[in-house]
């Protein structure tokens, strides 16, 4: 109730206390990461998710989430292993696809980010995330036309004027600075 009304510190704060028993469902601890996770709150999730995979190791959506919070605090080799269980219980999973994609690209396998990116895109045409993936591979691999080609397709994909655009835009401008 007290996350409702806008008091997320306080829920926070229970939720923190509720978690210090000796037995703490496993429903509870899944609610506790959703909350930990949409409140960026990504350290208190992590033992949490591991809690919940020591009793079900292939249960997709601890996995996945685990690989999200692990890429949030930069532990990539971490990301890409529990993104790459949960890929092989499910591997039409594109969320899951694409940020192990993103974990590739951070340990610099290149290649391998590249595929995944391609996958998610041939599932999801308009999955701007992964054009932008797509980019920074090509980037590292100086491909600088192929990167100015995904990023100007992002940003069809895009609203106008949002976070993500401004951000795609920046990037391409460092590419190939607008003509004067």
């Amino acid at each position: 109730a007290r996350f409702k009304d806008g008091q997320r510190d306080a829920a926070l704060e229970t939720l923190s206390k509720a978690l210090q028993h000796e037995f703490v469902p496993k429903t509870f601890r899944a609610a506790a990461v959703d909350l930990y996770l949409s409140n960026g709150s990504i350290p208190p999730a992590l033992p949490l998710l591991d809690s919940i995979l020591a009793e079900e190791p292939d249960n997709v959506m601890a996995l996945g989430q685990r690989g999200f919070a692990c890429l949030q605090v930069e532990r990539f080799e971490d990301a890409q292993a529990s993104l790459s269980r949960a890929l092989e219980i499910d591997p039409k999973n594109a969320l899951n696809r694409l940020n192990r994609a993103f974990a590739f690209d951070r340990l610099k396998q290149y290649d391998a980010a590249q595929l995944d990116f391609e996958t998610v895109l041939h599932d999801n045409p308009n999955a701007y995330q992964a054009l932008f993936g797509l980019a920074e591979v090509a980037i590292a691999k100086k491909d600088t036309t192929a990167a100015i080609r995904h990023l100007e397709r992002c940003l069809q994909l895009v609203t106008p004027g949002s976070a993500d655009h401004q951000k795609i835009k920046a990037r391409l401008d460092e590419l190939a600075p607008p003509k004067k």
